[in-house]
């Protein structure tokens, strides 16, 4: 849980997206209350909404609608070793996240 949050820094008033959020096991160990999830699994993505991650989608990040700069922090908490092509996910992840000034 140390690492978790300290990759993710400070938190604090951002939106986050947490792509393949399995069971929000990571996710139950920071605030959650600004966390979105998109999970394949309805099992996986319950359980994670019982653990405050607001899953916006059961699916594939690929066929997600997302508008563009809507998030502060997109993270792939190891869902990016089940993506069969990451080029198309994370060209849209560049446009779906906010520019860092």
């Amino acid at each position: 849980s140390y690492l978790f949050k300290k990759c993710l820094g400070d938190i604090t008033g951002k939106k986050l997206l947490s792509v393949g959020c399995g069971s929000g096991l990571f996710e139950s160990y920071i605030d959650c209350s600004n966390v979105e999830g998109i999970e394949p699994s309805r099992d996986m993505g319950t359980i994670a909404g019982k653990r405050g991650v607001n899953v916006i989608e059961y699916g594939l990040i690929e066929d997600v609608d997302l508008a563009d700069e809507s998030y502060d922090i997109i993270y792939f908490n190891g869902s990016s070793s089940y993506i069969e092509n990451l080029t198309p996910v994370y060209e849209k992840s560049l446009f779906v996240i906010k520019a860092c000034l």
